[in-house]
């Protein structure tokens, strides 16, 4: 287990790399790169394969795309995600109502899963987990044991039970997080 905020975990020949960092400021753009540079600091990379950016909701619509641009060019991500939130929780700090942004980086030696993306979560939750399931599953080419599932979606727009049923029958996932 790799608790830390800074580790470079081996897992048999593969190595995984973490960090993440936080700021505060009213502007989410500088917001965003101040929080890149501190995850890129806290792993010791210079670009990674994943970005997770959680932006506070005191930046607006428009700024979230300027918050994920940001993200984007300080780390060189091959795969970037995020969503708004109303607090942010990194492994230093708890910020809520706050106009922050968090980034985790993580960069590995080995391939890390594609980020997936489903609609229809609020219309057909269990499909919709049946989905993002089934595509889990597709690209780990099957090799699903003991991998985890994030999932990042608007609390309001899901009916929990129905979804993580869905993705728990198809991808048998034991750790569903989100």
């Amino acid at each position: 287990n790799c608790r830390s905020q800074l580790s470079p975990c081996g897992y048999g020949r593969r190595v995984l790399r973490a960090g993440s960092g936080s700021a505060v400021n009213g502007d989410g753009v500088k917001a965003a790169a101040q929080a890149s540079a501190r995850a890129l600091a806290a792993a010791h990379l210079r670009s990674v394969g994943l970005a997770v950016v959680f932006a506070g909701a005191r930046h607006e619509d428009d700024e979230f795309r300027g918050v994920l641009g940001a993200v984007a060019r300080a780390t060189n991500a091959a795969s970037l995600i995020g969503c708004s939130t109303t607090g942010i929780l990194t492994a230093t700090h708890e910020l809520e109502n706050a106009s922050a942004v968090a980034v985790l980086v993580l960069g590995s030696d080995a391939r890390l899963p594609t980020p997936l993306v489903e609609s229809g979560v609020r219309s057909d939750p269990r499909g919709a987990g049946l989905r993002l399931g089934r595509e889990a599953v597709a690209d780990l080419a099957g090799q699903v044991a003991g991998a985890p599932v994030g999932v990042l979606v608007v609390p309001h727009a899901l009916a929990a039970p129905a979804f993580l049923a869905g993705v728990a029958d198809v991808a048998l996932a034991r750790t569903i997080t989100g």
